[in-house]
């Protein structure tokens, strides 16, 4: 059948009848297992910052530390966050956000072995 609901016309070849099902049930045994331990897909990248603190990731700027302007730095994302490091050290941890045209900032930003935390502004506070 195609899309339509219509009956197709047999491909040449096509000779097993089988259901997906049916092939799935028949080649379960011969599939292999998952690996115990998941590969790593983080889309790895070196970057470096401009005059101000924020690395530009996926149309979105992730805050670093003052002290880690302009210097190379490796930004590595997942589906979920985004980490930010200085060679093995990781300086900002972000949650990863999928909008577009958003400055990110991070209430934990982790120097060397010291971690500092940064308060969060409120623009609207200030403004009033």
């Amino acid at each position: 059948m195609d899309r339509a609901g219509r009956p197709r016309a047999p491909r040449p070849g096509d000779t097993d009848k089988r259901t997906v099902a049916a092939a799935l049930a028949d080649e379960r045994p011969r599939l292999l297992p998952l690996p115990a331990h998941p590969f790593g897909s983080d889309a790895v990248q070196s970057l470096r910052s401009g005059k101000t603190p924020y690395l530009r990731f996926d149309g979105n700027d992730y805050s670093i530390p003052h002290t880690l302007v302009r210097k190379p730095l490796i930004l590595a994302a997942s589906d979920r966050l985004v980490r930010v490091l200085d060679g093995d050290v990781t300086v900002a941890s972000h949650e990863r956000s999928w909008e577009r045209g958003r400055q990110i900032e991070d209430r934990v930003i982790s120097i060397g072995s010291r971690t500092t935390s940064v308060a969060p502004t409120n623009i609207a506070a200030e403004i009033a």
